[in-house]
This record gives C-alpha cells, sequence and structure tokens, in this order.
C-alpha cells in the first residue's frame, strides 16, 4: 500500500511541475485533437512515453496486448482497430514489440503460462514459420531477440488482413501500417517494416522486411 500511495504522490509532483513549466499544458491535452497514431504494444510496456517526444501531448491511440499479438478473434482488438481507422480517421497504425519480450520468450522454449498461452499460440505461429532460420542462430538470446523482430512483422502483416483495414484500403483511404521494434537495451526504436498501405504491396513488403532486418545493431 505504502508504494502505490508513493505513485499517487509522484503523480501530483508531476503535474505540479508540469503547471509550473507550462500552465496550459492541461488545458491543451484536454482540448480534443485529431489523434495521429493508433499504436498496438506489449502488455509489459518496456518503453517509456519519454522515447517518443515527437507525440507531443495527447500521443497516439494504444492498445496494449500480450506480446503485440493481432488477435484477429478479439473483439477488444477489432474494436480499437475499428474505433481508431473509421470513428477517428487514424492514418498511421503501428505494431511495436520490443526485445527481451517475455511472452516472445515462454513461445520460444515452450514455457506454459496458463491462460496466456491462447495468446501465445499467434507467437508460437511466428516461430514455427520461420523454424530454419532460427535455428541457424547460435544461442538463445539471439533466437530470442530474431523471433521478438519476427512476431512485430507477422502481426503488422496480420493486421493488415484485418477486415477494418481491409476495407479502408477497398475505400482507397490513407492507411498505412509500420513495424517497429524497442531496444530497451539502449533507447532506440527502429523501423522493421514492413510499412503497408495496400493489400497489394503486402508479399513485396514482407519480403523486404525478412530481407533486411537483423537483431545484430544493438
Amino acid at each position: 500500500m505504502r508504494r502505490l500511495s508513493r505513485l499517487l504522490d509522484d503523480n501530483r509532483a508531476w503535474a505540479d511541475r508540469m503547471r509550473q513549466h507550462d500552465p496550459a499544458f492541461f488545458h491543451k491535452l484536454a482540448t480534443p485533437r485529431p489523434p495521429e497514431y493508433f499504436w498496438i504494444g506489449c502488455a509489459e510496456n518496456a518503453m517509456p512515453d519519454s522515447a517518443m517526444p515527437g507525440m507531443g501531448a495527447g500521443g497516439p491511440i494504444c492498445f496494449d496486448t500480450l506480446g503485440n499479438v493481432v488477435a484477429d478473434a478479439d473483439m477488444s482488438c477489432l474494436a480499437a482497430i475499428q474505433y481508431a481507422v473509421e470513428l477517428r480517421d487514424v492514418k498511421h497504425l503501428v505494431v511495436c514489440g520490443h526485445y527481451g519480450c517475455y511472452a516472445v520468450k515462454a513461445a520460444l522454449v515452450g514455457e506454459r503460462l496458463g491462460f496466456a498461452d491462447a495468446r501465445l499460440g499467434s507467437i508460437v505461429e511466428v516461430r514455427d514459420r520461420h523454424a530454419e532460420a532460427l535455428g541457424e542462430l547460435a544461442t538463445t538470446r539471439e533466437r530470442w531477440d530474431r523471433l521478438c523482430e519476427l512476431n512485430v512483422i507477422e502481426q503488422a502483416m496480420r493486421l493488415g488482413r484485418t477486415p477494418v483495414v481491409r476495407a479502408a484500403w477497398e475505400k482507397e483511404r490513407e492507411v498505412v501500417i509500420h513495424g517497429w521494434i524497442y531496444n530497451p537495451r539502449n533507447g532506440i526504436l527502429r523501423n522493421l517494416g514492413p510499412t503497408l498501405s495496400r493489400l497489394e504491396d503486402a508479399a513485396c513488403a514482407y519480403r523486404q522486411a525478412l530481407s533486411r532486418s537483423t537483431a545484430h545493431f544493438r
């Protein structure tokens, strides 16, 4: 309880600092404005908000899920995508994973997590689809890092196959999907691809993302 109380105290201190720095900060934050980004991230929340200062006050519409999985049978996920694309006219959809993802590690080594296994099934599919390439890596750490990347790429592709995004592209709306990954070891965000703006480019964008992404930049 003491730790939770400290979180509330820290929040008040932060609010005081923001008002001192910019008296109109919270007024601007409370003023409705169209969001520019829809962000599908990992529930582990490994990346601090301060890592993206360019997002500005208000930030993106966020949907966090275990292992940044785009679950096409999850009505909460589909509803969030529909809300962003159809109701808020968001044009940029970002799937963002991170190195060191526990969900990805569990899928890699076959660890059972109980109820979470239903969500891990999607990552296990990614692992099995790329089993040969993963098997060529020498260490568990390298395979873990690579599977984190591959999972971002595959989830971005799944996002492009959702009914909401396909319908937007059929209407020739500007909707662009991005696959990013965050490195908590150095604080760097990296664009892995694929970058998709229409269904016809999916196969080419997928091949390019697989060929250029690598875990050896850390």
